[in-house]
């Protein structure tokens, strides 16, 4: 390992060097619902978290249960149970003894058919709503598409879904038949496709063990998810049932994840954000801050993360809890301030920029935020500052140039706009705003020419644009290029029929079909009735819009480091 990684990761080794004193053993068997840890002052497995929609769920097992047999043997901790419950076959039953508070009770755990071939169960959904998906298990198929516990089924083949026996008849038929299935999944409103193609959970022999252990398509970063909701429910008996004696229920422990578990969750959180999985990144730095709460470095990529979800209130208290363990990170300083720029709090957001500025005088980009948001407010003179500040630190930074020709333009100082937005185009790569921008200012400054080629080159990038239309319009028709004004407004018009922009093109058109023939450079089309108000309609400039300003992304968590993981 090179002196620079070694000098990096240190912090995140004296971190988990401490973990590794304070965190028991857990461990999982994610396909029947449940995690266990070490039993606290005796033999067994604890139970520490029943994942809803699974066979533990069903069986009644509740937290602060000890599981003292599996499968016919003695569990002392948490890994042999884990042991038994690999060496079930797939579609197998699970038997298990629990006690609770003295009670004890035999248990059988039994695979639903959805879990072992599509990795997912339902439940009722809110009425009417269609089916609600309560589980889904990690590596398999349904993570693999993309599926989440909470996410609504609303159909299936083409077929609307209203109820969990309805989508719960076809999994088992379409598992049964190993055929691939296709639901319509709506999430937050939106909704599409998702085609699952089952895989049954088949059993492989471990060869260095000799042991049974269950097969899965594990990928090289493992779709994560939350931790379900936990069962609070006491149990019910009833004739005949295989539920869990109804026992006074005990104050669960608190659940204390595994050194190896933090380690990775770590490793996979990095990999998801360098890949820009921002969803799944987020997932990870969640379970890490569980454990390790004052880590101030995943609070700020779980912020910055946030961010680039458009998750903008969550991703300011992701930031506030950074900034509280440290206090100094000017990427989290200006991450907080363009968050709240874009929740409309452009004031607020000016003095998170400003602190993000004490901090590191020279970076452009807080500058840049704070122009943005005076830009907003209608300071036009203080935006004009803060973007020379950032084109004083960063002069071939052509957003800025490009937002210096609008404060410019905003003040009716046209002559400095032009300079401006030629600095920005000579900077490049070229956009249809710039060079609508651009073309609206030579207008104003009465070179009709320059304007026309610019609102051109414009309209050309982006064809469908109905301000430049409108623009291009005006400009041809000073020229007296008649002709190409009514084409450029017509064009408006049959973009934006309804919109105010539309309205004018219209207006133009119409003003322009009552003026004397004598005025016209070229003949038109037969005039209508006069207007009420001659002449043609002036150009409705709304207000420029800010570009925001830069997120700031932050470096590697040191927590990384390979190393760590073996204990180096």
């Amino acid at each position: 390992m090179s002196a620079n990684r070694m000098n990096r990761s240190a912090a995140g080794r004296v971190c988990l060097v401490l973990l590794a004193v304070a965190l028991p053993l857990t461990a999982v068997a994610q396909q029947w619902g449940i995690q266990v840890r070490n039993a606290q002052g005796g033999a067994g497995a604890e139970v520490i978290s029943v994942s809803t929609g699974t066979p533990a769920e069903s069986a009644e097992i509740r937290l602060g249960d000890i599981i003292v047999r599996a499968q016919g043997r003695t569990v002392a901790n948490a890994f042999q149970f884990t042991q038994a419950t690999q060496s079930v076959q797939a579609g197998g039953t699970l038997e298990i003894t629990v006690s609770r508070q003295g009670w004890e009770r035999e248990v059988r755990l039994t695979m639903p058919p959805s879990l072992l071939s599509f990795g997912l169960t339902v439940r009722d959904g809110p009425a009417g709503s269609g089916s609600e998906i309560a589980s889904v298990v990690p590596d398999g198929p349904a993570a693999a598409a993309g599926l989440r516990p909470g996410d609504l089924v609303i159909g299936a083949e083409g077929r609307k879904i209203v109820s969990v026996a309805a989508i719960g008849s076809l999994l088992e038929d379409y598992a049964a038949q190993s055929r691939p299935l296709t639901l319509t999944v709506a999430r937050e409103n939106w909704a599409k496709d998702v085609t699952i193609a089952p895989k049954a959970m088949g059993v492989a022999a471990d060869e260095a063990s000799g042991t049974q252990k269950v097969a899965s398509n594990a990928a090289t970063l493992p779709s994560p998810r939350e931790s379900p909701p936990q069962s609070a429910a006491p149990p019910r008996v009833t004739p005949g049932s295989t539920a869990l004696r109804d026992a006074p229920a005990a104050a669960p422990a608190a659940l204390v994840p595994d050194r190896a578990d933090v380690i990775a969750d770590l490793g996979n959180g990095n990999r998801a954000y360098e890949l820009q999985n921002w969803t799944d990144a987020e997932i990870y730095f969640k379970r890490v801050l569980q454990a390790v709460p004052d880590e101030p470095r995943a609070w700020g990529r779980l912020c910055h993360a946030q961010v680039m979800q458009a998750r903008f209130s969550d991703a300011v208290e992701a930031c506030r809890r950074a900034v509280q363990f440290a206090p100094r990170d000017a990427s989290v300083l200006q991450n907080i301030g363009y968050s709240l720029f874009r929740l409309g709090k452009h004031a607020e957001s000016i003095g998170w920029y400003q602190k993000a500025i004490d901090i590191r005088p020279d970076w452009p980009q807080p500058y840049s935020g704070i122009g943005a948001a005076q830009f907003a407010l209608g300071n036009w003179a203080k935006a004009e500052d803060a973007y020379k500040l950032v084109v004083a630190r960063d002069p071939m930074n052509q957003s800025a140039w490009q937002s210096l020709g609008d404060v410019a333009g905003e003040q009716d100082k046209p002559a400095d706009s032009i300079a401006h937005y030629r600095k920005a185009q000579a900077l490049g790569p070229a956009n249809a705003e710039l060079y609508r921008s651009l073309g609206w200012q030579l207008s104003k400054a009465g070179r009709l020419v320059d304007a026309e080629a610019a609102l051109l080159e414009a309209s050309r990038l982006n064809p469908k644009d109905v301000n430049t239309l409108v623009s291009l319009g005006l400009v041809e028709d000073k020229l007296g290029n008649i002709g190409q004004a009514q084409q450029a407004w017509q064009r408006a018009v049959e973009l934006d029929p309804d919109g105010s922009l539309g309205s004018i093109a219209r207006q133009n058109l119409a003003a322009l079909a009552t003026r004397p023939a004598q005025s016209r450079a070229v003949p038109v089309a037969a005039p209508v009735a006069p207007a009420a108000a001659q002449g043609t309609a002036s150009r409705a400039e709304s207000p420029s819009t800010p570009r925001p300003p830069e997120i700031a992304g932050d470096q590697p968590l040191p927590i990384d480091d390979p190393d760590i993981d073996a204990g180096k």
